[in-house]
């Protein structure tokens, strides 16, 4: 009977831990102990401007002109700013390993001052060599977009 208890205590925390992913691809590296999932407004925001140079400076010349296609973000913000990719789901025609968005995210996206630990849900299409990004909540419908975004 106790043997039954542990092993049902360790499938329920093993199912905890893997559903703060929201995406198929996981990285580590992330404090994960407490975060809020951006529902219907954006609450942390980062430059557009700085967000494309980032993105555009982290890949390099033969991908930004060959990627088509779409990916899904999780990113965690922490309270001074700092971001950790958590998940992404990647829809484009590069294979993730090419795009080194770990490294990018989590040494150069920076994001104002959340009061708490924030999950941020960032959609980037890729399309003729442009880039466009949107912000997607999450509440209990799935996903859609965000009333205010970046």
């Amino acid at each position: 009977m106790r043997k039954n208890l542990w092993l049902l205590l360790i499938v329920l925390i093993a199912n905890t831990i893997k559903a703060q992913s929201l995406f198929p691809e996981e990285f580590d590296g992330c404090n994960t102990t407490h975060f809020i999932i951006e529902k219907d407004t954006a609450t942390v925001h980062a430059n557009i401007v700085d967000m494309t140079k980032i993105f555009k400076n982290g890949l390099n010349n033969k991908v930004q002109k060959q990627i088509k296609g779409i990916i899904k973000l999780q990113i965690l913000v922490d309270t001074e700013g700092n971001s950790c990719l958590l998940s992404l789901k990647n829809e484009t025609n590069i294979q993730t390993e090419k795009l080194n968005l770990k490294e990018i995210i989590d040494s150069k996206l920076v994001w104002n001052k959340p009061e708490s630990m924030m999950s941020v849900i960032l959609y980037i299409s890729f399309k003729s060599g442009m880039m466009g990004f949107a912000r997607l909540g999450l509440d209990e419908k799935g996903f859609h977009k965000l009333l205010q975004e970046l």
